[in-house]
């Protein structure tokens, strides 16, 4: 990981904000607007997505990790929920602090950093749907009952013992 950013004496570099959260407070909810991201500085940060009268748990980000950058380069709402797992301190990033840095960039540049947002939050809702579609035990327990009767041919021991040796 690269390190934290440092306040510029010119100004020439984005000016990080200290910001504190105590353990189960929200950095921002999945919906939001955002005009920010966040490197962790100390504790963890679990992301969650909506589903169905609950969360399902994307992942955790822990120290100089960064939380919120998709965001920043197409402008969509906040694709999940950020919760203090524990007591956590972030540096937080404007995003008007980095369109200073941002507008020095090649365009072509931006558009590669668009097009992997793009892909991450395609990724991302693909992920959701499958959620959905997830086969649950009871579902695989009625699904053995209906098992038919296994062949020889059908067993995976059967089908190496009568493989060709590999030269």
């Amino acid at each position: 990981m690269s390190p934290l950013p440092q306040p510029a004496a010119g100004g020439g570099n984005p000016q990080p904000i200290l910001r504190k959260f105590k353990a189960g407070e929200y950095l921002f909810h999945e919906g939001d607007q955002s005009k920010s991201l966040f490197i962790i500085k100390k504790g963890s940060i679990g992301i969650h997505k909506r589903k169905a009268g609950g969360y399902v748990e994307l992942g955790k980000v822990h120290q100089n990790e960064v939380l919120g950058e998709l965001t920043f380069f197409d402008r969509q709402p906040r694709s999940a929920s950020a919760v203090a797992l524990t007591d956590v301190e972030v540096m937080e990033l404007t995003f008007a602090s980095l369109e200073k840095i941002y507008a020095g960039i090649p365009a072509y540049m931006k558009t590669i950093m668009a097009a992997l947002a793009e892909r991450l939050r395609k990724t991302n809702e693909l992920v959701k749907r499958l959620q959905r579609e997830v086969v649950t035990d009871k579902d695989i327990a009625a699904l053995e009952k209906k098992k038919p009767e296994e062949k020889p041919e059908d067993n995976v021991e059967t089908l190496l013992a009568e493989a060709p040796p590999k030269k």
